[in-house]
């Protein structure tokens, strides 16, 4: 049986969530294999006949932390597709995988396809629950599609169109005002109930006690999981405050809620969601799908 290995950086879960939904649907074909890039595991590449690149895409970018796993990955000569996601269906975000397959290639590495699924947001607004589901229900058959592809080896590589890769460019300076943007986040003493937990779930380790104060260092990722999952909002995340998504998704409970029909954009006026519908009437088409809205 062939192997797959799956290499994913998740901030707050949504993509290890995706990783998972199609490591399940492959399992029957293939050996699956996941190593999250925060881990320090040893892994020998060789053994691997297709690799699976997953994250989030941050500032029409890929995570740096993950561009760094793979320069220092012992990987060569391997196949392999990239599973992104983001909160909005933006074509800024089309080149968001460039620096990797630019890392990959000197690997000799060859990037067989890439997809693009949405996830609600973790920063700039909370999704509502009916527009969680309708992402869910169309993930969950536009991975199902990505599935049968892997099994069948039919595969279409991406291009990367050159005004794209200057919009990714630019988004890189997100990085600068990571470092920047973090030495100003703060905790409410007022609301904070001293838990812990922003320091137990940090992915890099960035935030400690310090004078008996929770403070945080410079390595911050702004991956958003230390204010997304405080339990009492506590959490001041500088210059995005205002942009703050506190609480989780509970995707379980939102796909077994029949009071959610999953068709959100159908009666939302919005003008931002006119970009979500030409991505979901693509799907439609993509997945021989009834045109939805």
């Amino acid at each position: 049986m062939k192997k797959i290995l799956f290499i994913y950086y998740t901030g707050t879960y949504n993509t290890k969530y995706l990783v998972e939904k199609l490591a399940d649907k492959l399992k029957n074909d293939f050996k699956i294999s996941t190593i999250n890039v925060f881990e320090k595991e040893k892994i020998d590449y060789f053994n691997y006949d297709l690799l699976c690149i997953s994250y989030p895409i941050y500032a029409f970018n890929a995570p740096l932390l993950l561009e760094k796993f793979l320069k220092e990955a012992d990987i060569q000569g391997k196949n392999y597709f990239i599973l992104k996601n983001s909160g909005e269906p933006l074509h800024f975000n089309d080149a968001s995988s460039y620096k990797i397959s630019k890392i990959m290639e000197k690997k000799e590495c060859t990037l067989r396809a890439e997809y693009h699924l949405l996830m609600p947001y973790n920063i700039i607004y909370h999704h509502h629950d009916n527009m969680v589901k309708q992402m869910l229900e169309y993930n969950e058959m536009y991975l199902q599609h990505i599935a049968s592809n892997i099994i069948n080896n039919s595969f279409t590589a991406p291009k990367f169109l050159f005004r794209y890769r200057f919009i990714a460019y630019l988004g890189k300076l997100q990085r600068l005002g990571a470092v920047v943007n973090s030495s100003l986040y703060k905790v409410d003493d007022k609301k904070c109930v001293k838990c812990l937990k922003c320091l137990e779930i940090c992915p890099v380790n960035c935030i400690i006690i310090k004078n008996d104060k929770i403070t945080f260092s410079g390595n911050c990722q702004m991956c958003m999981r230390c204010s997304m999952f405080c339990p009492t909002n506590a959490i001041n995340i500088g210059f995005l405050n205002n942009w703050k998504v506190n609480g989780n998704y509970n995707f379980q409970k939102i796909i077994r809620d029949d009071n959610l029909d999953g068709n959100y954009l159908k009666n939302s006026s919005k003008r931002f969601y006119r970009y979500y519908h030409k991505y979901y009437d693509n799907l439609d088409i993509l997945l021989n799908k009834k045109k939805h809205f």
